[in-house]
């Protein structure tokens, strides 16, 4: 048995239980209990805990990357990331950078926070202007947009939401990803607010 065992730098375990083969220079695991996910202290700026997970707002920053928007406008590529902790069993979660008012589980102070702009579409960024973005999402494998993430119990998954928002946004008023719990298709109740760059 290893303990405090780390393959990636990015997943660590209290202890993995290996079955060696010397005949064939081959293991194979047996158990491994993953180390408890604890975010470090001042690895979060925000903390929010709902439906059963632990989400860590890590912070927004400003690429320096500057984007062609839909209108022909330039804008500035923004980045957030969150950091997920599933403090159940293991499950799948949906991540998207927008939602729609009639998705089950959504709260009405979660269509509220932000102006419905498009139609039924509610979007996940207000900035200091008062401009709504929807974004991109991207797993900590560089996914975009994934159909889900899977969540191992108390292993934390980075999360990255990519916004092209205003030249002159100087911060972010309101930061709403919309996180949904696969077979509960409840939505976590998630809204960080005042972000400077």
């Amino acid at each position: 048995m290893a303990q405090d065992f780390n393959v990636d730098d990015a997943s660590f375990w209290d202890s993995v239980t290996l079955k060696l083969d010397m005949a064939k220079g081959t293991f194979s695991i047996i158990d491994a209990k993953p180390k408890a996910a604890v975010i470090a202290p001042g690895q979060s700026q925000q903390q929010i805990d709902s439906e059963g997970y632990t989400v860590g707002f890590l912070g927004c920053a400003r690429t320096g990357e500057i984007a062609k928007g839909a209108h022909g406008e330039y804008e500035r590529v923004v980045i957030c990331n969150i950091l997920v902790t599933n403090n159940q069993a293991d499950r799948l979660l949906l991540a998207e950078g927008y939602s729609n008012i009639n998705t089950p589980g959504i709260s009405s102070n979660q269509i509220s926070t932000i102006p419905n702009v498009f139609g039924n579409s509610v979007s996940s960024l207000l900035d200091n202007f008062g401009q709504d973005y929807f974004g991109d999402v991207y797993d900590s494998a560089g996914t975009h947009n994934p159909p889900s993430i899977f969540q191992s119990q108390s292993v934390p998954v980075k999360i990255s939401f990519v916004y092209k928002i205003n030249m002159n946004s100087s911060s972010i008023s309101i930061f709403m990803p919309f996180l949904t719990d696969i077979k509960t298709k409840n939505v976590l109740q998630l809204i960080f607010k005042d972000i400077k760059f």
